[in-house]
């Protein structure tokens, strides 16, 4: 309906707003698409257990990289020779499905775990730091009593190795994180659009601005590229996942979302704990980096609608009725 709505303004723009406008609609409806999959519980297992398999090799990868590279006391450079850091949330999804999966050995899971930590840190991202800690500290206020004493004290012995191990290196490299970057507020500037932090307010004015004069249904799918001539030819992202969904979809579409979101953190909660920190993860990460727009957040969120859907589907019975004889 949304989509359709926005027909006149494509009707009164040229092909190229018309095709990125389609591209953009079919690309948010891709995710709903796959929840006429029905997800049953042993293929939800191995999608859980493939989130973790691939965020353990990935991390292995970035220690690799950051071996490569080595410590050369300039945090910028490495992070940019790093590459992206939209790779955060799955790191936290991964380690509380981990957390909670009492199935594995705990040698295993407790090195699986410290390899997606490290790979967490490695992101170089204050929003996976942010999003991690969030689900951590909400996790131990409801899990206080039931913490697993072998698991921490584990999780402290293999650290230590690592730390001896790779001080030179990696350590160096998370210390200059924390130090200079993470903790360093002297280098946070909300006033200067070409700052991270002011670059972010800066475009969500503009999004609000946007979303006050088409409250209902947004842009109808038309990304900020499209609709500020100052992006036209370099792009432009919402750096939020909310954000973005609002200006595309307005007040409508985005009341919808959250309902979804809400319903799917409450059965996570009653039937998933692990999955349910871990997409608590994945929404605080959210408030600064888009998730479900990206291509693996998107897939994470359709696998996990689906099985939600497929949950909480009522089981219909059939009754057949037969006339009854005078």
């Amino acid at each position: 309906m949304i989509y359709l709505l926005g027909l006149f303004n494509i009707y009164n723009n040229d092909w190229y707003y018309a095709i990125r406008v389609t591209a953009s609609y079919v690309v948010f409806l891709i995710p709903f698409l796959i929840t006429f999959v029905k997800l049953e519980e042993r293929y939800f297992k191995k999608f859980l257990q493939a989130v973790v398999l691939v965020g353990v090799i990935y991390s292995l990868f970035l220690i690799y990289q950051i071996l490569s590279i080595g410590y050369n006391g300039d945090f910028y450079k490495t992070k940019e020779l790093m590459g992206s850091n939209r790779y955060g949330f799955v790191f936290v999804f991964g380690f509380f499905v981990l957390l909670f999966d009492q199935k594995i050995r705990y040698v295993i899971k407790v090195t699986s775990l410290t390899l997606l930590l490290i790979g967490l840190t490695l992101t170089f991202s204050r929003a996976s730091i942010v999003a991690f800690g969030a689900a951590a500290m909400i996790f131990v206020i409801f899990n206080f009593k039931n913490l697993n004493i072998k698991y921490i004290i584990g999780a402290i012995a293999f650290g230590l190795v690592v730390v001896i191990v790779f001080r030179e290196t990696i350590i160096g490299q998370i210390a200059d994180f924390f130090g200079q970057y993470l903790l360093s507020y002297s280098k946070y500037n909300l006033t200067d659009s070409r700052s991270s932090e002011g670059y972010r307010l800066y475009v969500f004015g503009q999004i609000f601005d946007y979303v006050m004069k088409h409250p209902l249904f947004g842009s109808n799918y038309a990304g900020l590229y499209l609709l500020y001539d100052e992006y036209r030819d370099v792009g432009a992202s919402a750096h939020n996942q909310y954000t973005d969904i609002l200006l595309r979809t307005g007040f409508v579409g985005f009341s919808v979302f959250l309902l979804i979101l809400t319903k799917m953190l409450k059965f996570y909660w009653r039937n998933y704990a692990g999955v349910f920190y871990g997409l608590i993860g994945i929404v605080v990460y959210g408030l600064f980096h888009e998730t479900f727009k990206l291509a693996h957040g998107s897939f994470i969120f359709a696998m996990l609608l689906s099985h939600y859907l497929y949950c909480v589907e009522p089981k219909r019975k059939i009754v057949w009725e037969t006339p009854q004889q005078n």
